[in-house]
């Protein structure tokens, strides 16, 4: 059974060399841009090679920073890099979702709009199920 395990290792290391050697020779010579690479569904800059992923990812990599929600679901205070997590929690888990008001600043006045809505809208899909 470890050789199962050893030669999937392996495998999944082979792959990783290959798509890297792959976007090294696409993207390595190009004007620094960011870019979409529909192969591997990821994007990419020159400028950062080994990094890539979402543009929230590779953007985070070339500013050194990166973004942050914070919420909180029941009692537990969590946090998403990528406004796509937050909107996921927000409506599978609108039961729990909040915002708490030291968190509020992270959010523009549209986002907070948005996700109030969604978690409304969960509750009421999960609340019609239901009943």
């Amino acid at each position: 059974m470890p050789s199962i395990v050893i030669c999937d290792s392996l495998f999944s290391r082979a792959r990783y060399w290959f798509r890297q050697r792959y976007l090294r020779k696409k993207y390595g010579e190009k004007p620094p841009k960011l870019y979409y690479d529909r192969r591997y569904d990821t994007y990419i800059s020159p400028m950062k090679l080994k990094e890539d992923g979402s543009i929230t990812w590779v953007c985070g990599e070339l500013a050194g920073d990166c973004l942050i929600y914070k919420y909180r679901l029941g009692d537990v205070d969590t946090h998403g890099h990528e406004f796509e997590g937050v909107l996921l929690d927000a409506y599978d888990h609108a039961e729990e979702f909040s915002i708490p008001e030291e968190y509020r600043e992270q959010y523009s006045a549209q986002e907070l709009e948005f996700l109030k809505k969604l978690v409304e809208r969960g509750r009421g899909d999960r609340k019609e199920r239901k009943g």
